[in-house]
């Protein structure tokens, strides 16, 4: 998948991510390590 990780608030533990993402619109997606 082409994802790119837009900006990181590590203070809020949030990530915008940019790109093509399994689930609805607005929705929460887990991110672990591979």
């Amino acid at each position: 998948r082409k994802l790119e990780v837009v900006k990181s608030d590590p203070e809020r533990n949030v990530l915008l991510i940019r790109g093509s993402l399994p689930g609805a619109s607005n929705g929460l997606v887990l991110v672990r390590k591979a």
